[in-house]
């Protein structure tokens, strides 16, 4: 890793962007990996792929901080529901 443990945040965080960039439902920040869906069928299937993309580059996840399946969640100082979704997603442009 060039310039040691100094610049490990910013290529985390660009490696995570490069895993998922074709995948629209996936939006991350930091180490934060957040799946969104319209469905559970779909969330399921999102949520196969995103842990395959992981998997296939060679990361392993902390199953003590993964939240799988929430209908509300606290983002970046966001309260995110199914119903207000929409309105936060607008602070995910990347």
């Amino acid at each position: 890793m060039p310039f040691g443990l100094a610049s490990a945040l910013a290529m985390f965080c660009r490696l995570m962007r490069k895993l998922f960039a074709n995948e629209k439902n996936v939006k991350t920040y930091l180490d934060n990996i957040c799946i969104h869906s319209k469905s559970i069928k779909e969330h399921k299937e999102h949520l196969r792929r995103c842990l395959q993309i992981i998997k296939l580059a060679g990361l392993s996840l902390n199953i003590k901080k993964c939240r799988f399946f929430q209908r509300r969640v606290e983002l970046l100082g966001y309260k995110v529901t199914v119903r207000r979704s929409d309105h936060c997603r607008a602070r995910w442009k990347q």
